[in-house]
């Protein structure tokens, strides 16, 4: 069926299909110098999406990365993508990824 798009670009890093997604993540997973087999794989667990509307600087506040980690203590094994409207930090999630954890942020 079709693809839920956040932004044009199916297999670019900036739409909400497979493609997109895995994009985003091995960006992400390359930054760090993670192995795509490694960890973080489309089949390394659920997919969860956190939105963030709000237009701010680019860093997230306590009460938001209280949610990011609430959902990886329930969740340890899912891939959380952050969906913000304006950019955030690149290295924003950076320490999860070289803890093992699968944070990426998606435009």
């Amino acid at each position: 069926g079709p693809s839920a798009t956040f932004v044009a670009g199916a297999g670019d890093g900036r739409s909400l299909d497979a493609a997109g997604l895995e994009a985003v993540a091995e960006r992400a997973r390359r930054r760090v110098g993670i192995d795509g087999s490694e960890a973080c794989g489309p089949g390394a667990g659920p997919n969860v999406f956190l939105t963030r509307t709000e237009r701010r600087d680019p860093s997230m506040a306590a009460s938001e990365f209280a949610v990011l980690e609430s959902v990886l203590f329930n969740h340890p094994l899912a891939r959380v993508f952050v969906l913000a409207l304006d950019p955030l930090d690149d290295a924003l999630f950076d320490a999860y990824l070289r803890e093992g954890y699968c944070v990426f942020f998606a435009q």
